[in-house]
């Protein structure tokens, strides 16, 4: 006697059925080596141990010089100076630069102390101990600064992301051999079915190949699954019963196909239900193709019995599993296939009462895509070979016209671009925030693009970027960022923070620095960052406090300050510097001055802001 089919659910009601009994997670997390990272998913955000470059650096072939012995440097009055040596890529030199001298220098060799520019060999002469010099060059010019690329202690990737060979390469550069990543959810496969053969061997009369595994465990391996093939099953109750028990054994989640519809073999369900709690969960879905999909939990491993036709079987797989393996590899299971629009080649019919899934052709004309429907054949391979996409048509709907534009998912995995692209000055804090963004959603991919607020600002109102961080204060009013937002009245604040900004000495604090008046009465050098920055602005604001008391301008005072118009890049360039002895003192925020073996004395709070366009607000939740 057939047994037909328990209650029929819809699509939706299936998905939620099961995601009451079960929480797809990943499972594991396991470190592997870096040659074997393509693809997989991080399980940890990955933190920089290093500055990247580790020290100043020459950009080009030349010459390190001070850069105020080129100023009157042309190419008919070229500067002489003497040539005191030179520095090798990968060498360490005690070669010291002041007026008057020149080191030659390797593109990548380390800028000597006293040095603050240089000049490309093809702008100078070499004679008898001395460069000529035809080109006037800036302080910093031709320099690549420690921390320029990569800053030590700012996250450079982020949990939830697949790894890219680039991500790789950022790896490698900060050192790692190995990388924590989500285990690959294991996934066992096998068909059901007296008629299936594998394929290679011998096929007879009312025997066929089994299709399925093969597509099942490509398809399983495409999304990020470990698929593990276990045959083929006979339709005999005790050989399905020992399959499903040796997946459940080995794997996450066992997967069969065939042998789930209604008929005299069709006893899968009770099998299972034999197995373990809570047991079936659905059979029968309000689909087509996928009507006969049985889907169950085993004693918290999941089980899905698919259609024996290739089609049904691959659509309910897309539909119903590869979510949840993506979910457990630790991947955004709407991010599992491209999704493109298709304009229809002929009216469709709908299915009333049932979830269409419809398969199509794609074929390009000028920038359009035009979907060619196949024909509702769920068992014919030249429909799973030529559907390069699928559409949904809901249950209610009675037909669509032709040439209407549908949406089409690809059963080809996308490029994943940025889902949030931020411009802000260098913070532990904000790093920190994007981390729980980026866990909060799988593969949420966030760009955070390191620069002074000013700079940021201006690449959000161009709308390069989703969100700009501010943290710039008035020079002369000593508030935080309202001359941003008096300025541009088109951005709004999102979420804000505020952090000590200090002055950082070397470990031990040699001049017993108190303050910053203290350091300029000393004449100490500062290593001074650039024009834009918070640290150069709050300089500047304490500074004309100081040069009103002293009776002068600010402009007279920064005569006297040693150090005060040579412009570090990076807040690691600067704080490198006093590591180094190149400067006695600096302006950091203090979270990335923990990252260093340093000593501080508050100055203050910051004021952080994160800003975005009124009318462009990104999406997520701070």
């Amino acid at each position: 006697m057939r047994k037909i089919f328990r209650e029929l659910v819809t699509v939706e009601e299936a998905i939620d059925i099961f995601l009451k009994h079960y929480d797809p997670r990943p499972q594991r997390i396991e470190h592997i080596d870096l040659f074997n990272a393509l693809g997989r998913v991080l399980a940890e955000p990955i933190t920089a141990n290093i500055d990247v470059p580790p020290f100043d650096r020459s950009s080009v072939d030349g010459y390190a010089v001070v850069a105020e012995d080129t100023y009157r440097a042309s190419e008919t009055s070229p500067v002489r100076l003497e040539i005191i040596g030179r520095i090798r890529t990968g060498h360490i030199s005690s070669i010291k630069i002041t007026k008057g001298l020149a080191t030659e220098v390797d593109t990548g060799a380390v800028i000597p102390i006293g040095a603050n520019a240089v000049v490309p060999v093809e702008y100078t002469e070499e004679k008898e101990g001395y460069v000529l010099i035809y080109k006037r060059v800036a302080p910093g010019d031709n320099i690549q600064y420690a921390g320029s690329d990569i800053i030590k202690g700012e996250t450079l990737l982020r949990t939830g992301y697949q790894l890219t060979p680039r991500d790789i390469g950022v790896l490698a550069a900060l050192g790692y051999r190995e990388v924590p990543v989500y285990g690959k959810p294991k996934v066992a496969i096998f068909s059901i079915g007296d008629e299936l053969v594998s394929p290679g061997d011998k096929i007879s009369p009312g025997k066929i190949y089994d299709v399925n595994s093969y597509t099942l465990y490509s398809s399983v391996k495409e999304i990020g699954g470990e698929p593990v093939y276990l045959g083929i099953a006979k339709d005999n109750p005790k050989d399905i019963e020992n399959k499903i028990r040796e997946g459940l054994k080995i794997a996450d989640i066992v997967i069969s196909s065939g042998s789930s519809s209604v008929g005299y073999s069709d006893m899968v369900y009770k099998i299972v239900n034999k197995l373990g709690e809570p047991g079936v969960l659905v059979h029968g879905i309000k689909s087509k193709p996928g009507k006969p999909v049985l889907i169950s939990v085993i004693n918290n491993k999941p089980y899905f019995g698919l259609p024996g036709f290739p089609t049904s079987a691959l659509t309910a797989f897309m539909v119903f599993v590869a979510p949840i393996i993506m979910e457990m590899a630790g991947l955004n299971p709407r991010e599992k296939v491209s999704k493109l629009q298709i304009i229809l080649k002929e009216r469709i019919r709908g299915e009333k009462g049932r979830r269409l899934f419809k398969t199509v052709s794609l074929k390009r004309k000028d920038s359009t895509i035009i979907g060619v429907p196949l024909p509702v054949l769920s068992g014919a391979i030249t429909t799973l070979a030529y559907a390069e996409a699928f559409f949904e048509v809901h249950e209610k709907i009675e037909f669509i016209p032709k040439g209407e534009k549908v949406s089409g998912t690809l059963c080809e995995q996308k490029l994943k671009t940025p889902d949030l692209v931020v411009a802000a000055p260098p913070s532990v804090i904000l790093d920190k925030k994007l981390n729980e963004l980026a866990s909060a959603r799988r593969n949420f991919r966030i760009k955070y693009l390191k620069m002074n607020p000013i700079s940021a600002v201006e690449k959000l109102i161009k709308r390069e970027v989703d969100l700009a961080g501010i943290n710039i204060i008035d020079e002369n009013t000593g508030i935080y960022n309202k001359h941003i937002y008096d300025k541009y009245s088109n951005i709004v604040k999102v979420w804000a923070f505020e952090r000590d900004i200090v002055i950082v000495v070397r470990e031990g604090n040699p001049h017993q620095i108190k303050s910053i008046e203290d350091a300029i009465n000393k004449k100490l050098v500062i290593a001074n960052r650039e024009k834009g920055g918070n640290e150069r602005a709050y300089f500047n604001h304490i500074t004309k406090r100081i040069a009103e008391r002293k009776g002068m301008s600010l402009t007279e005072l920064a005569k006297h300050i040693p150090g005060y118009y040579t412009e570090y890049r990076t807040i690691s360039a600067a704080i490198l510097a006093v590591i180094y002895g190149k400067a006695d003192y600096c302006i950091a925020p203090v979270d990335i001055a923990r990252n260093y073996s340093v000593n501080w004395i508050s100055l203050g709070r910051e004021i952080y802001d994160i800003v975005a366009l009124k009318e462009e607000i990104p999406n997520i939740n701070f």
